[in-house]
């Protein structure tokens, strides 16, 4: 997950429990932050099918992602001139809406808020399914509520085919530029009780 939102040059990534996100701010910061998801979400789908080839019995799991956007203010706080004491710390809604669209989803799916659709929907190698399978689809994306944030949130619903993959990357991170934040945490289901 580190490569990959380095690969589309996070200004910032965290690591927390079992889980990372990152901030992306600047230039081009939908796109890179939805290019990002969209690669996340297919590694995940890609790495869960070797580990369940290579062990049957493998517990579900699998990356969630949400991706949203909001005005942040982001500063390290702590004892003054001993970063050792400083943490970083997120005034805003991103990080936060970012987490919870993640979390209410299902593993190997992304999430955006309605703020994030709002910037990237007009721009066609996000929006539109690349013609290789059926032909050129709105309808890799549905609206799904996001429980305890206020509006309805598209989501995608299949994955592009292999080879438009990095086609369509490359071109949804073009201009026009439009910060957001992507978070992504692996998704776990515990045994039955009683094993």
């Amino acid at each position: 997950m580190v490569k990959i939102f380095d690969e589309f040059d996070a200004d910032f990534l965290a690591i927390q429990r079992d889980g990372a996100f990152a901030l992306f701010w600047g230039e081009r910061r939908y796109e890179r932050a939805l290019c990002a998801g969209i690669t996340i979400k297919t590694f995940s789908r890609n790495m869960v099918e070797r580990l369940e080839k290579r062990w049957q019995d493998l517990p579900e799991t699998g990356f969630k992602v949400g991706v949203a956007s909001s005005r942040l203010l982001a500063k390290r706080i702590g004892t003054p001139r001993n970063p050792a004491q400083q943490e970083p710390v997120w005034a805003g809604k991103a990080v936060n809406y970012a987490a919870k669209a993640a979390q209410g989803t299902d593993r190997h799916i992304m999430v955006v808020t309605g703020s994030v659709w709002d910037r990237i929907e007009k721009n066609d190698y996000l929006a539109i399914s690349c013609p290789c399978r059926t032909g050129p689809s709105l309808s890799i994306w549905e609206d799904t509520e996001i429980e305890r944030l206020p509006d309805e949130d598209p989501r995608p619903r299949d994955a592009r085919c292999r080879p438009s993959g990095a086609t369509y990357t490359e071109r949804s991170i073009a201009p026009p530029y439009w910060t957001a934040s992507a978070a992504a945490s692996p998704h776990e289901t515990p045994p039955p009780s009683g094993s």
